[in-house]
């Protein structure tokens, strides 16, 4: 898949030494910095389900406990 970006001239500057301060290509810090992106989007709406689940039902368990329920004690 090919996809092209219009940069102006300061967007192209800043992506251009992004990409050099950590030493990879233009392709490769675009395609790195936006799957880091929608990878933490997608942890935050994880994190913030497991919020609303936890407000509804408070439980928690002491290590002790969580430990004998994943040995099957």
């Amino acid at each position: 898949m090919s996809v092209t970006i219009d940069l102006s001239d300061i967007e192209q500057a800043i992506l251009e030494n992004y990409a050099k301060q950590h030493s990879l290509t233009i392709e490769q810090a675009i395609k790195t910095t936006l799957l880091e992106i929608i990878e933490d989007k997608v942890d935050l709406l994880a994190a913030e389900e497991a919020h609303k689940e936890f407000v509804k039902k408070p439980v928690t368990y002491s290590h002790d406990d969580a430990w004998a329920e994943i040995m099957g004690e």
